[in-house]
C-alpha cells in the first residue's frame, strides 16, 4: 500500500544525494609516456558523447576494434539505469565514463583497456584452431 510512496521517496533522496556528489573530478588512470591510456572499443557503433549522459549529443561513433586514447575517468550517468527513477544500489563501475583525448565522453563498458600482454578479446592468432568438445551423455562441453 505504501510501497510506491516509499520507493518514490527513496529515489528522490538518492537523486538528491547524487546531485551533491562532485562531478567532473577527473580521476586519472594509468597513462603511457604521452599521458594517455590506450583503450579498444568493444561495442558496435559506440557513440562518444558531448557530455557524461547517454542523451547528450553524439560527437562521433566508433566501430568495434577502434583504438581510443583515454585521458581520465569521470563519473556521470549510470548508463544501465539511465533516467529511470526506481531506487537501486549502483555498483561503483556503473557510472564510470572515460574522457577521450578529444574531450568527448564514452561509457566505460564499451571500452576494453588491455594490460601490456593483452589484446582485444575477439583477436584470434592466425593459424590456431578453436573448437569445443561436447559430450551429450555427460552433458558437458
Amino acid at each position: 500500500m505504501y510501497r510506491p510512496a516509499l520507493t518514490a521517496l527513496l529515489a528522490a533522496v538518492f537523486l538528491a544525494v547524487a546531485a551533491l556528489l562532485p562531478q567532473g573530478t577527473g580521476r586519472p588512470i594509468a597513462h603511457d609516456d604521452a599521458g594517455l591510456t590506450r583503450g579498444i572499443v568493444v561495442g558496435t557503433s559506440t557513440a562518444a558523447h558531448a557530455y557524461l549522459w547517454s542523451s547528450a549529443d553524439a560527437v562521433h561513433y566508433f566501430a568495434r576494434g577502434t583504438e581510443v586514447s583515454i585521458r581520465v575517468i569521470e563519473y556521470g550517468e549510470n548508463w544501465i539505469v539511465g533516467d529511470q527513477t526506481w531506487y537501486m544500489v549502483p555498483p561503483e563501475w556503473a557510472n564510470v565514463w572515460y574522457v577521450l583525448e578529444d574531450g568527448s565522453y564514452v561509457y566505460s563498458a564499451f571500452v576494453f583497456i588491455p594490460s601490456d600482454a593483452e589484446v582485444a578479446p575477439w583477436y584470434r592468432e592466425p593459424g590456431l584452431e578453436r573448437y569445443v568438445i561436447v559430450d551429450v551423455s555427460d552433458q558437458v562441453a
